[in-house]
């Protein structure tokens, strides 16, 4: 037998009957019991537009007063009503909606309502298996978190499961309902009990247990107590006392129920033809009910699609958006990027700027320091000398005067050598690429700056030429510049050598010409390799010279396209390598 209609008209009652699960959930709140009395109005005549106004309006009580338990049986009421309508659709997706609701916000004590309302909706579409599931589940979670007073309704939603098909189930279960109840106190729903218990013995053909059960209920009734299922146990209790009129008479205005009733009816008094008959209209209305159910299914499936397209569109938008503010952001970072690399750059730049600043600002003092020492000293000599010279009163043999011309001289040629490093060096810096026309011979060009140099030599010293090339080889070059290097760096090996040697070696290499000064003097340490070659810089304060003779030197091997650099790895003194390439 068909009993969905039924169940529906039960289903308001058990909602309604799980609301004071707490203790005081304001009972005796008159604005409670106003809002409860709209909704309920509402619900039983099935009015949409005002049943969901009340409920909302219920709904929000309950939250003023932090009630989430009556909010969340409220938010089960929508769903019963929407099946009452056979918009199981809508009903399904709140359902799922309260359960995740309830899920997020760690509401684990009330999941048991999303499970009851999903148990009903899978009743009512035939699918008996998670409907047990689903009532096993809310009846487990309800005893455990202590709602044991709401536990009988769950007990029969279960007994409307089994009652067609496994009526001694049933009856098990309502012994479980009644062992609750009992426990509690609820005579209401003690009677609830009894009455199905009446109906569930009709079934299993146990009249003797139907009557005491319908007399029982009889004497409740006397009482003043009702149950939601007299009805149908006055339509049985008829049928069993052969008044077939009256047990039909009594189904007229159950609407769809009606066909299943009388069809039962009719099997039970063996009346096949009526009993067809009767199916037939059953099997009509259910098909017009299932048309109704579907036709709402499909209307909420689109509605759903149309939700969903929507918000697809908005979160295509959303992206297109944040794509846009993304591309507005990489700009920017691109942009900031730029700027910060192009101030580093400047930062860099102004810093170079500055280093060169303070080292010009270190050369110029240096420069100044030297300078004014390296041309005072000998002008001072040559003054002295001169004065002496100069003196009538005084008489210098002529040995003395010739030792003193010498030293005039010798300082006169100090001063023009400053001079000319500090010309020579203006003109490296300025000048374009020399000219590279001049034939020059090595050996012979060896040999004269030695010569030249004779006079600065000390008396310890020996200089000579190493050659390993032929007195006839010739070199193509920019003669002056070379022999200028070469002066430079025998000048400063006759500085920084009292004794030994100091040699020109000369070597033909596969590309270029190899000009090396060694001496037998103090040596140069490796940590100062770089530093000797930088201008005015001196590692002896205390020798003559403003510290520009290696400079220009490398300058002037630089710009003949060469190298000049000290050997590190040379012993026993300083050795430098001017490297001049072959044309």
């Amino acid at each position: 037998m068909n009993l969905r209609p039924y169940i529906f008209c039960l289903l308001s009652a058990i909602i309604f009957s799980v609301q004071p699960l707490r203790a005081d959930s304001g009972e005796k709140d008159p604005v409670l019991l106003e809002l409860r009395d709209s909704m309920g109005s509402a619900f039983n005549v099935g009015d949409s537009a005002r049943f969901f106004e009340a409920v909302r309006n219920l709904e929000d009580y309950y939250l003023s007063r932090n009630d989430l338990h009556g909010y969340y049986t409220q938010r089960c009421n929508e769903i019963v009503f929407l099946l009452n309508r056979q918009d199981v659709f809508e009903a399904y997706r709140l359902s799922i909606k309260l359960s995740r609701e309830l899920r997020e916000r760690k509401l684990d004590s009330e999941l048991y309502m999303a499970l009851n309302m999903q148990g009903h909706i899978y009743h009512f579409c035939g699918n008996k298996a998670m409907a047990r599931k689903c009532f096993n589940e809310v009846l487990e979670r309800m005893e455990r978190e202590g709602y044991i007073e709401g536990m009988p309704p769950i007990y029969m939603n279960q007994v409307q499961v089994e009652i067609d098909e496994n009526p001694d189930e049933a009856m098990r279960l309502l012994d479980e309902a009644a062992r609750v109840a009992e426990t509690t106190n609820e005579t209401h729903r003690l009677v609830d009990i009894d009455t199905y218990r009446a109906l569930c013995a009709f079934k299993k053909g146990d009249m003797k247990a139907f009557y005491d059960g319908y007399q029982k209920y009889k004497a409740r009734q006397a009482e003043g107590y009702s149950s939601v299922h007299a009805k149908m146990l006055e339509i049985y209790y008829l049928l069993a006392q052969g008044d077939v009129a009256g047990a039909l008479a009594l189904t007229n205005d159950d609407d769809i129920e009606r066909y299943d009733t009388q069809t039962y009816i009719y099997e039970k008094v063996g009346d096949w033809k009526n009993a067809y008959l009767s199916l037939k209209r059953q099997m009509q209305a259910n098909d017009s009910i299932n048309t109704v159910i579907l036709s709402n299914s499909m209307l909420g499936i689109q509605n759903e699609l149309e939700l969903y397209e929507a918000e697809r569109e908005a979160a295509h938008q959303r992206i297109v958006a944040l794509l846009a503010v993304a591309a507005c952001l990489l700009v920017i970072i691109v942009a900031l990027f730029v700027y910060a690399h192009s101030r580093r750059r400047h930062i860099r730049e102004l810093r170079e700027a500055r280093d060169r600043a303070l080292e010009s600002d270190r050369m110029k003092t240096a420069f100044i320091r030297n300078i004014s020492h390296e041309i005072r000293t000998p002008l001072n000599i040559i003054s002295g000398f001169t004065q002496v010279l100069s003196d009538d009163t005084m008489l210098v043999e002529a040995d003395e005067r010739r030792h003193i011309t010498g030293m005039m001289t010798h300082n006169a040629n100090l001063i023009t050598t400053l001079v000319d490093e500090l010309i020579d060096l203006s003109i490296t810096d300025s000048s374009a690429r020399p000219e590279m026309s001049d034939e020059v011979d090595c050996n012979q060009l060896c040999r004269e700056v030695l010569t030249a140099h004779e006079e600065n030599r000390p008396e310890a010293v020996q200089v000579l030429v190493v050659s390993q090339v032929d007195d006839s080889y010739r070199l193509l070059t920019n003669r002056a510049m070379l022999r200028k290097i070469l002066n430079a760096l025998v000048d400063n090996a006759l500085k920084n050598t009292e004794q030994g040697q100091v040699r020109i070696c000369v070597e033909r290499q596969p590309s270029a010409v190899a000009f090396a000064v060694e001496d037998t003097g103090c040596g140069i340490p490796a940590a100062d390799a770089k530093r000797i070659f930088e201008r005015f810089e001196k590692l002896n304060a205390f020798k003559s010279g403003l510290g520009l003779g290696l400079p220009l030197a490398r300058v002037l091997a630089e710009r003949l396209g060469g190298t000049l650099t000290l050997d590190t790895t040379y012993t026993g003194g300083a050795r430098f390598v001017a490297q001049i390439p072959l044309p």
